[in-house]
């Protein structure tokens, strides 16, 4: 029987590079690609391990981390790709989002990305955190 991880994963660059990202790193269970949203006003890069749940990072622009809990992300992580912290984002409800490798990251992750930006942009602008979500130790925000 195949490896179905491994079918989804592969089906998941083939999708990532027909949208325009670059996949920049890729061994047999792993991938990294890098894409541009907004118009060319951000560098996302999405890794990803078979078996487990991509992770989304902002490249640039750099972004203000002063309340990285509210901005919804897990704070800035090294990334031996770029040798330098960047932001991770945090774009599942823990107990509702239960994303599966089945499930296209296109369909998922990327649009969440995106979205991401957006609220971003509006906390600049108004300094309120239009998006929802969960975090470890924190109530769900929804307001």
């Amino acid at each position: 029987m195949k490896d179905k991880a491994l079918v989804y994963m592969f089906r998941d660059i083939s999708q990532l590079m027909a949208l325009g990202c670059k996949v920049v790193s890729r061994t047999r269970n792993t991938f990294g690609a890098e894409l541009i949203v907004r118009d060319g006003k951000y560098k996302l890069r999405i890794d990803y391990t078979k078996g487990r749940k991509p992770k989304v990072f902002v490249i640039s622009p750099e972004i203000d981390m002063r309340n990285s809990v509210e901005i919804h992300t897990f704070g800035a992580k090294y990334h031996n790709d770029y040798k330098r912290k960047i932001p991770e984002l945090c774009l599942t409800y823990y107990e509702e989002d239960k994303w599966d490798k089945s499930m296209p990251i296109i369909k998922t992750f990327v649009p969440w990305a995106v979205e991401w930006t957006e609220f971003y942009e509006l906390w600049l602008l108004t300094g309120k955190w239009f998006g929802k979500g969960v975090h470890p130790q924190r109530e769900k925000i929804d307001d």
